[in-house]
């Protein structure tokens, strides 16, 4: 039933979206957008695409990557093991203990910790070079080349921008698994 739903939700969503001209496409996809979970991903990508390149994606026959890499990840939301390893591997972190377990913690780099507020990172430890990273999300990181040089009210002002753009960024990308 609801896949049905879905299904004629999407195809009336196009052939509105089609009628009416892609720019109310970006004001449906601002306003609805803390919606989203409780519409199909298929239409939730179908938005972010649509507002991002302005057109419709093709997702059963993808001509661009980012189609093509859109595709792959809602095939994979039906099946349960991909959907959960993706779920683990988006999280940085996570995703070395799954290395370890796989007994490859010889591959890994050195990791100082892990820190739930930027106020609990204790810089005294950390060596002179470093990189401060989100455990999710997508370009949010920091390289330190000399700690004596930091200025940690910059820092701590670029760590709250992180945050307040991990918050949505699966919402944002259509990346399920950055969400969970």
């Amino acid at each position: 039933m609801i896949k049905n739903y879905n299904k004629k939700m999407s195809q009336s969503m196009k052939k509105y979206l089609q009628e009416k001209g892609l720019w109310i496409y970006r004001n449906i996809y601002y306003r609805l957008k803390p919606r989203a979970f409780y519409w199909s991903p298929r239409i939730i990508a179908s938005m972010w695409y649509a507002y991002n390149r302005g057109k419709l994606p093709n997702f059963r026959y993808p001509k661009t990557v980012e189609e093509l890499w859109m595709s792959i990840n809602l095939r994979s939301m039906k099946d349960k093991c991909a959907r959960d390893m993706r779920i683990r591997c988006a999280d940085k972190y996570a995703v070395r203990r799954y290395v370890e377990e796989k007994g490859f913690a010889d591959t890994l780099n050195d990791c100082y910790g892990v820190y739930d507020s930027f106020d609990k990172i204790d810089f005294n430890k950390l060596p002179n070079q470093f990189v401060l990273k989100m455990t999710n999300g997508s370009g949010m990181n920091f390289i330190c080349k000399d700690k004596s040089r930091l200025d940690l009210e910059e820092l701590r002002h670029t760590v709250a921008t992180w945050y307040e753009k991990s918050k949505d960024f699966g919402l944002k990308t259509a990346e399920w698994h950055y969400v969970r």
